[in-house]
């Protein structure tokens, strides 16, 4: 960060120098405005350094996280059922307030929402609406990765009809979930869920650019998504992070999913070691050289 600013500092002075008084008088360069940055893996508020490590994921300049990614019951997840993958709403409560404390927003997962009975909707309002945390959600979560070929994509539509048509009007938040990496079940999005957002995640490069470059100009806000989790999309490096959020940016892409952020858990809260055990912070709620690389690629 000293560089860059250090950079920033050199060019001025020397244009300064070059051209004088003109220089007064020449309009200033738009500042590039930071790209929107959301972290797929929040913090388990009963995390021991979870104070600790959503002050790390505020720095590298995320404005929001999703719930703690917990492990989920492989005998019965489904898209549309996933069960403990996600928290309770109270501990997504706890989760809201500890994130605003440092200027994040969440994005919620709660599942009462999209009921077809309007008391439990109503319920779920009446909740979220106390303590003013209502401003502090970003979106609610639907889920993610949901494949047209099943049947759990039609739960999906049925679901977010309910969630634009009952839930936004009253809430002023909508819904979000994020897709397959695949032309035809974005092209499926777009034609069942609406223009106005996308989001998907590749973590291919030169297929993500490809992705982004073809479906930027069809909506309004596309979100795409960068690995820093040492996982099955390979080990990221403050380069890789940096070098594909700087590429998909030059493409269109409008913000970024952060995959990762916090660590994937354990049911005891440890970090789960098939995702490399750490994100943009680790175990004790120290930054990793990520979170640098996230903030560098947000704001460069």
């Amino acid at each position: 960060m000293t560089k860059n600013l250090l950079s920033t500092l050199s060019v001025a002075m020397l244009a300064t120098f070059a051209f004088g008084t003109a220089a007064v008088h020449a309009a200033p360069p738009a500042p590039v405005q930071p790209a929107v940055a959301w972290a797929f893996c929040g913090v388990h508020p009963d995390d021991p350094n979870a104070a600790a490590a959503v002050a790390v994921l505020a720095g590298a300049h995320v404005d929001a996280t999703f719930g703690p990614c917990m492990p989920p019951d492989r005998a019965t997840y489904t898209t549309a059922e996933p069960g403990a993958r996600y928290v309770d709403p109270a501990t997504y409560a706890r989760l809201v307030d500890l994130n605003a404390s440092v200027g994040m927003d969440t994005v919620v997962y709660d599942d009462r929402l999209w009921s077809e009975n309007p008391g439990t909707r109503l319920t779920a309002y009446q909740f979220w609406m106390l303590n003013d945390r209502l401003d502090h959600v970003a979106a609610w979560d639907m889920g993610d990765e949901f494949d047209p070929k099943y049947g759990d994509w039609a739960i999906l539509v049925g679901r977010w009809a309910i969630m634009v048509e009952k839930v936004e009007p009253v809430t002023t938040v909508g819904p979000f979930t994020n897709h397959l990496p695949d032309a035809a079940v974005i092209e499926r999005a777009l034609a069942d869920l609406g223009h106005d957002a996308l989001s998907f995640d590749c973590y291919d490069v030169k297929q993500a650019i490809e992705l982004t470059r073809t479906f930027a100009p069809l909506t309004d806000d596309l979100m795409v998504a960068v690995s820093a989790l040492d996982y099955g999309a390979g080990t990221p490096s403050v380069e890789s992070i940096v070098g594909m959020m700087t590429a998909l940016r030059a493409e269109g892409a409008d913000r970024f999913l952060i995959f990762g952020g916090s660590f994937p858990y354990l049911s005891d809260l440890t970090p789960d070691p098939t995702f490399g055990g750490r994100s943009l912070v680790d175990n004790l709620g120290h930054a990793t050289p990520l979170a640098l690389a996230v903030l560098d690629g947000a704001t460069l």
